[in-house]
């Protein structure tokens, strides 16, 4: 496709069709025009967060990378990476996780940095292999095919070119000719420059009809090095140049650097001094600036055959010395990777000697992570079961006092079950999160009996959390019974039912108990007391919008009698309203209020302890007021 197709086709579509056609055509100019195709990935980014479109997401930010890294810029290529990495683990999408390894091996690999650039790529594999996404699988092989030729491993490099261009030409995918361009590196190393010529002239034609300008300069400057080593000077520097300028347009340093140098080399077998300086200047200055030291090595070999054509013996000799140097700078480096391997493998061996062990817990946990996914369903049975059991007590009991308090116990318990149901995915995410994290540790060697008996505890506090709020549900709504309490403790747990709600309606909650007071009686009637008081006031706040709102729990006793404050800050209740609400039926909710609630909590007060319950207006709220005698003892 031209460019007047792909902007037709955008111009002609709409929604998600419309985006697509923006995607195709920021791939067509990811090497052409670089910063035009991170432009149009950018359009698409913002309209898949927008809409939340997670595929449109992942590929846009794909294209960024792949924008900026053809447009050399290898810094922004690492913070696109590091964002889709991001988006990857977020949305658990091992394609696109592997996807910003594979971006960031290529950066290492564009900095001479082979050790770096292994070590991501397999990564990226790891995931690719989760996927078994063939496109990626075959970039990976391609890659890492690279990695190995640069570090003139040929045997390794040839098998995973070999293994990616059998899987490429299984489904015709183009990345076959990049492929092929590779393995005629191997053919050039091998001295095979006709057959390498050959690959590398077909593949041309490919990327030329095809506006691959990165990847043209890469089979202009292979082209150039062979018609060079056949004899055919004129046609080297013809095909070096093509290259050169192609490199420079696409602002490729590295390329750039042996173009330059392949035709100074060129020019010294032509005994052109000058020209043959120039480029060798050049070829010197881009290898030195950006540390390229394979470039470095590469450009001194050429200085000290200039130097030796010339007759000029000692200069030929400092830069031999100079690369002896750069060399052994080389040989180092190379070194210290190894010495990295055999540490990791070293490390790797300790780590399976105390395998069996850490499997074991890990059975374990996953054992309790079952059994809790069990209990959560089990809780959402019962939840319909007392649904169902509800709707049967009220057709039965509809004209009862005792119906009054089985409808507010059932409404109460209804928004309770939905609370917990919530609030338990919180340490169950902790606890998915703690399992994958021995997961990771696991698949990569790393984990230890320290770090897998930490992640035990934190699991097995996760579970106490979640057994502890089950059992004050199910106490809650137990049959009567009687027994001396202490009422901060009574409190603390019902609010503790409340917490989940209060927290994601942004509510904050004060409490200032004293642990001295104590009563006889069914702790769970009081429990409903202050569920029904402090639920009704978070959804007063909510319903009058009410900003920075609060709610206080004040419970203090002296000898004879206890005193319960419940305040929230929101609008006043009228005046003439302050009694009725505890009359039965009557509520200033509408359709949503059933008149029940307070009534329930003034018998329960009043006939249950003996005590007394009323509603106030005060300064910036409204406050609920109950007082008890004190059990004597």
């Amino acid at each position: 496709m031209e460019r007047k197709e792909y902007l037709d086709k955008i111009a002609e579509s709409e929604g998600d069709e419309k985006y697509q056609a923006i995607l195709k055509y920021a791939w067509f100019l990811r090497q052409k025009e670089p910063m035009e195709s991170a432009k149009q990935a950018k359009i698409v980014l913002k309209y898949a967060r927008a809409e939340n479109n997670i595929k449109f997401e992942f590929s846009a930010l794909s294209y960024l990378c792949y924008a900026h890294f053809y447009h050399s810029d290898m810094e922004e290529t690492g913070k696109w990476a590091d964002e889709l990495k991001k988006v990857g683990e977020k949305h658990d999408n091992a394609r696109a996780i592997g996807s910003a390894y594979s971006t960031k091996s290529r950066i290492a690999l564009q900095q001479n940095n082979t050790s770096e650039a292994m070590e991501k790529m397999l990564v990226a594999l790891k995931y690719y292999l989760k996927e078994n996404s063939v496109q990626e699988l075959i970039s990976s092989y391609n890659a890492l095919g690279m990695i190995h030729l640069v570090r003139e491993e040929n045997t390794e490099a040839e098998h995973y070119l070999q293994l990616a261009l059998e899987k490429a030409v299984k489904i015709d995918s183009h990345a076959q000719h990049s492929i092929r361009v590779n393995i005629s590196n191997i053919l050039y190393k091998q001295q095979k420059f006709e057959e390498s010529l050959k690959m590398n002239l077909n593949s041309l034609q490919y990327f030329q009809s095809h506006n691959m300008d990165s990847s043209m300069a890469t089979v202009l400057l292979n082209i150039g090095l062979s018609y060079r080593y056949l004899g055919d000077n004129e046609a080297a520097l013809i095909n070096l140049k093509k290259s050169y300028q192609l490199c420079k347009k696409i602002n490729d340093p590295r390329e750039l650097g042996l173009a330059a140098n392949a035709i100074a080399h060129v020019y010294i077998l032509k005994s052109d001094w000058v020209k043959a300086l120039k480029y060798l200047k050049e070829a010197v200055k881009l290898a030195e600036d950006n540390n390229l030291k394979i470039n470095i090595a590469s450009c001194y070999t050429n200085y000290a055959k200039y130097h030796e054509t010339k007759g000029e013996f000692e200069e030929a000799n400092n830069y031999l010395h100079k690369l002896v140097a750069v060399k052994e700078e080389i040989n180092n480096e190379n070194n210290q990777e190894k010495i990295s391997v055999l540490e990791t493998q070293y490390k790797t061996q300790i780590y399976r000697m105390q395998s069996a062990e850490l499997d074991k817990k890990n059975k374990v946990m996953n054992n309790q992570v079952t059994e809790l996914n069990k209990t959560l369903e089990h809780l959402q049975q019962t939840y319909q079961t007392l649904q169902g059991e509800f709707q049967e007590a009220v057709n039965k009991l509809n004209a009862q006092d005792d119906l009054l308090s089985t409808q507010s116990r059932m409404s109460l318990m209804g928004g309770m079950i939905s609370a917990i149901a919530h609030q338990w995915k919180q340490p169950l995410n902790v606890i998915w999160v703690l399992v994958q994290a021995i997961e990771d540790s696991w698949q990569f060697d790393e984990l230890t009996e320290e770090f897998m008996d930490n992640q035990v505890k934190q699991i097995g506090d996760q579970v106490s959390y979640m057994a502890e709020t089950v059992n004050d549900f199910s106490k809650f709504f137990k049959p009567d019974y009687v027994q001396e309490y202490s009422v901060s403790e009574t409190i603390e747990k019902a609010l503790k039912l409340l917490a989940y709600m209060l927290k994601s309606s942004g509510i904050s909650l004060i409490k200032e108990l004293e642990d001295n007071c104590r009563l006889s009686g069914n702790p769970n009637e009081l429990s409903q007391v202050i569920i029904n008081i402090v639920n009704n006031a978070r959804e007063a706040i909510l319903r009058d919008k009410i900003n920075g709102p609060d709610i206080r729990i004040k419970m203090k006793c002296n000898e004879e009698r206890i005193n319960i404050t419940i305040y929230n800050k929101g609008n006043h209740i009228k005046p003439e309203n302050l009694e009725k609400i505890f009359e039965p039926y009557f509520t200033t909710r509408g359709n949503e209020g059933t008149g029940i609630g307070l009534q329930i909590c003034r018998q329960i007060i009043e006939n249950k302890y003996n005590g007394s319950i009323k509603a106030n207006n005060c300064e910036g709220g409204v406050e609920f007021v109950i007082e008890m005698p004190k059990l004597q003892k």
